[in-house]
């Protein structure tokens, strides 16, 4: 997993990344948040490995405009990344945010128009 500075995207303000201590060897938890309502967005798995995959998703739905996702272990907090993942900026597979990396996107539309606008 890489630090902050490894972050490469076209996200500029609207995305923004801290790191705390390293990121270690072994397991760690990744919990995401709607930045908005502080409500939790389901990771799964919640426990990854550098290298791993996981899904974050919102019951079927749209997530909200803007996720903090953090990384951690036990107490320790390693890195805390916030996404726009709203579709009114950038944001594409391979973008790199810290340690996280764009691996997929999938787009739930839920208006009545024939765009994807809304579809990240």
């Amino acid at each position: 997993g890489g630090d902050c500075s490894a972050s490469t995207n076209n996200q500029g303000s609207e995305a923004t990344c801290s790191d705390g201590i390293p990121i270690p060897d072994g397991e760690v938890t990744v919990m995401c948040l709607d930045t908005a309502s502080l409500v939790n967005i389901e990771t799964t798995p919640s426990t990854v490995s550098q290298g791993d995959q996981f899904v974050v998703s919102n019951s079927g739905g749209s997530l909200p405009n803007k996720i903090i996702c953090t990384i951690r272990s036990g107490a320790t907090v390693h890195q805390t990344t916030v996404i726009d993942v709203s579709a009114e900026v950038s944001l594409q597979i391979g973008d790199v945010f810290g340690a996280l990396r764009i691996e997929s996107l999938s787009c739930v539309d839920n208006d009545d128009d024939d765009d994807d606008d809304d579809c990240v």
